[in-house]
C-alpha cells in the first residue's frame, strides 16, 4: 500500500468520524488512552528516549528561533507541546476507522542499553509516527526532500523506533496545528496563489536505515 492509498482511506475516515461506527470505536479506544498518554509523556521529560535524543523539546524550539538556551519555558510553549500529544489519539482513531489494524503499545521497548522507546502505534506491519509540525516546518516538508533532509531529528527518532520495535518501515504522518492559518498565509505567496488548498497531511514511509540507527545508539551512550 502506498501513501496515496493511505491518504485516501484517512480522508474517508475523517468524513465519517460522526458515524455510529466511529463513536463505538472511539469508546473502545478511549479506555486505552490514559495508559498510552502516561507512557508517552514520560518519554517527553523523564525517560531517556529516541524522542529527546537529539535535543530536549525545549532546546529544539529555542534553536529554531535562535534564542539563548537558558530561559524559563513560556506558557504557550507548554500548551503547544501537550496539545500536540493529546491530538495524537484523534489520529489513532482515524487510522482505526480507516480499517487499519492499530495496536497501542502498552509498554516501552528497550532501545539500546540506555533508552526506552514508546512508538505512537504499530499499524499493520509498520511503526506509526505522528507529528504536529509548526507551519514553516510543515511548509519545508511540503516543498523539500523528505524527513531525512528537512527534519533529521525526526528521521533518527523514527529509525530508533524501528530498531526497538523490530520493524522495517515507519509511516511518518505530520500535520500543522492550525491548517487554516497556514493555508491563509500560503495563499498570499505568489508560488501558491489565492486559490491554493492545503493538504494538511504529510505522509512518508521511512525505511529502516542501519547507519542512522547505529549513530543514534552511539549518541545515546
Amino acid at each position: 500500500m502506498n501513501v496515496d492509498e493511505i491518504r485516501s482511506r484517512l480522508y474517508t475516515a475523517i468524513d465519517s468520524v460522526d458515524s455510529e461506527q466511529s463513536l463505538e470505536m472511539m469508546g473502545e479506544l478511549g479506555s486505552l488512552i490514559p495508559a498510552w498518554l502516561r507512557h508517552h509523556l514520560e518519554q517527553e521529560h523523564s525517560t531517556p528516549s529516541p524522542s529527546t535524543l537529539m535535543d530536549c523539546r525545549f532546546c529544539q524550539w529555542l534553536r529554531a528561533r535562535k534564542e539563548p538556551p537558558d530561559q524559563d519555558i513560556p506558557t504557550y510553549w507548554k500548551i503547544r507541546r501537550v496539545a500536540g500529544v493529546l491530538q495524537e489519539p484523534y489520529w489513532l482513531h482515524i487510522f482505526k476507522l480507516a480499517g487499519f489494524d492499530v495496536v497501542l503499545p502498552d509498554e516501552t521497548y528497550a532501545c539500546g542499553p540506555l533508552m526506552q522507546a514508546h512508538p505512537d502505534a504499530l499499524v499493520n506491519d509498520f511503526v506509526l509516527e505522528l507529528k504536529s509540525v509548526q507551519g514553516w516546518g510543515f511548509k519545508n516538508l511540503m516543498e523539500g526532500y523528505g524527513v531525512a533532509t528537512e527534519s533529521p531529528g525526526h528521521y533518527t527518532q523514527a529509525n530508533l523506533y524501528l530498531y526497538a520495535a523490530k520493524k522495517k518501515k515507519c509511516l511518518y504522518v505530520a500535520t500543522p496545528p492550525d491548517p487554516g492559518l497556514l493555508q491563509s498565509i500560503l495563499r498570499q505567496k505568489k508560488r501558491y496563489g489565492s486559490n491554493f488548498n492545503l493538504d494538511p497531511l504529510y505522509l512518508e514511509f521511512i525505511e529502516r536505515d542501519e547507519a542512522t540507527i547505529e549513530a543514534g545508539l552511539r549518541r545515546a551512550e
